[in-house]
């Protein structure tokens, strides 16, 4: 695992919080944590984050750490020619051309693509209605799943396959449609966030359900772009 830098957008340090309260009370559905306002944890990381956002006063995010396996260069898997010689070998005109060809060769490889394209589509549900999700097959669409308010699902889909969302009584009209790549592989259907008199609306449950999957989308993108995986 390596660090990688994410900026962390200051909107969502309220849900932050109550990440680190769900995981300090054992909440791990947040059946607690979703219904009220938590008080501030005294989580170090937390606290950290705060000092943070107020030194960063005249930005709208934060620079954080996170972890990530990022797929090493297919030339660190072979080493230079003399790595596994004995640091008192002699060198020699032979050992030097070796080396210098070694270097060369390795400096060309690449990596063989998979003969498998296939990848996990996440489909994020961003609205107070429940929403089917239908793929277009062949013939006709089939129904893939029903996914409530804030929720998501996941499957396993290859690119180009198309998917829509459409509302429980009609399958037939697709509110949002889309065609999968491995590089746009989370899609989320959302219609609140340009409709602040349905943002007021919400209940408090709704609201952290949202913002959460809202900052889940924003650090997946941040990830996609530095493991180039979803």
């Amino acid at each position: 695992l390596q660090l990688f830098d994410f900026n962390f957008p200051k909107e969502y340090i309220d849900i932050m919080n109550d990440h680190y309260v769900a995981d300090e009370i054992g909440d791990d559905f947040y059946a607690k944590t979703l219904l009220a306002d938590e008080e501030m944890t005294d989580n170090a990381q937390f606290l950290c984050l705060v000092d943070a956002a107020l030194e960063n006063q005249h930005r709208s995010t934060v620079p954080m750490n996170s972890v990530a396996y990022i797929t090493p260069k297919i030339q660190s898997y072979y080493p230079s020619a003399d790595s596994s010689k004995e640091s008192d070998v002699k060198c020699s005109v032979k050992a030097i051309m070796d080396e210098q060809k070694a270097a060369d060769r390795n400096k060309n490889l690449k990596a063989v693509s998979l003969s498998y394209t296939g990848f996990t589509a996440k489909f994020v549900n961003l609205s107070t209605k429940t929403m089917n999700l239908f793929w277009d097959g062949k013939n006709k669409p089939r129904f893939r799943a029903r996914i409530d308010p804030f929720e998501s699902f996941a499957t396993v889909t290859t690119p180009g396959n198309s998917f829509y969302f459409a509302p429980t009584y009609d399958k037939e009209h697709a509110v949002e449609r889309w065609v999968m790549t491995e590089d746009d592989a989370i899609v989320a259907y959302d219609v609140l966030t340009n409709d602040e008199e349905m943002m007021q609306k919400l209940t408090t449950e709704e609201k952290k359900k949202y913002i959460m999957q809202k900052l889940n989308l924003k650090y997946g993108r941040e990830y996609l772009a530095k493991t180039q995986r979803s």
